[in-house]
């Protein structure tokens, strides 16, 4: 599940990138060391894992992010966090009305290499769960 590389520089400081890349971008703009890297992660998949493992905090995925990336709702996204599906590589904190409210960041490498047929079965345990628990109900009912 390959995403866009849009926003997996936006929280990495370009004097970062330079220092990682051991100064192989020296005299380049910016712009031109966002696309030579991003060029250099999509052909050289060792060097995206180290990349995606050097700056696992920096290109964590919001919740929100995840949810549009993968197409799940939300209440999938917290079943499998709960259960220990998703690894969470920190908690970023915001806060709203007095308290701090911690938010889940969520690892990308893992999230990109997450194969369809594991989500598949995943939801498929999950419908399997619901229609355990209604039977159950039913029964309890009478």
């Amino acid at each position: 599940m390959e995403m866009s590389g849009e926003d997996l520089f936006r929280n990495i400081k370009h004097e970062d990138l330079k220092l990682y890349f051991r100064g192989i971008f020296k005299g380049k703009s910016n712009k031109q060391m966002i696309v030579e890297i991003s060029h250099l992660l999509a052909s050289d998949e060792s060097a995206k894992k180290a990349f995606y493992d050097r700056f696992a905090n920096e290109i964590a995925l919001h919740p929100t992010n995840l949810e549009q990336v993968l197409q799940w709702t939300k209440p999938e996204r917290l079943r499998w966090t709960e259960e220990g599906k998703l690894p969470v590589i920190r908690y970023s904190v915001f806060r709203r009305g007095g308290k701090d409210n911690p938010v889940p960041m969520f690892d990308r490498w893992f999230v990109e290499n997450l194969p369809e047929e594991t989500v598949e079965q995943w939801k498929f345990e999950c419908e399997q769960q619901k229609t355990d628990n209604r039977k159950r109900g039913a029964q309890e009912a009478l």
